[in-house]
C-alpha cells in the first residue's frame, strides 16, 4: 500500500533529492510507501515551489 502526493506542475519543480517521479509532461508525484519515506524538508521545498508556480501561472486545476 502507498500514497502518491501529486503536483500539477511537477515537471517544473526543482527536485535535487530525486524523490519526484514523472506523471506525464506536466504532473509529478512523490510515492510514499511508509512514514519513513516522508522527508519534511523536501516536501516543504516542493510545496513552496508549487505555490509560487501557481501564483505566477494561476490555478492549474481550472483549465486555460
Amino acid at each position: 500500500k502507498h500514497v502518491n502526493f501529486g503536483f500539477w506542475r511537477g515537471a517544473q519543480l526543482d527536485d535535487p533529492s530525486g524523490l519526484l517521479q514523472s506523471g506525464g509532461k506536466k504532473m509529478g508525484h512523490v510515492r510514499i510507501d511508509s512514514l519513513e519515506d516522508i522527508r519534511p524538508d523536501v516536501f516543504k521545498t516542493l510545496v513552496r515551489q508549487a505555490v509560487e508556480l501557481n501564483r505566477q501561472h494561476g490555478d492549474p486545476s481550472r483549465g486555460p
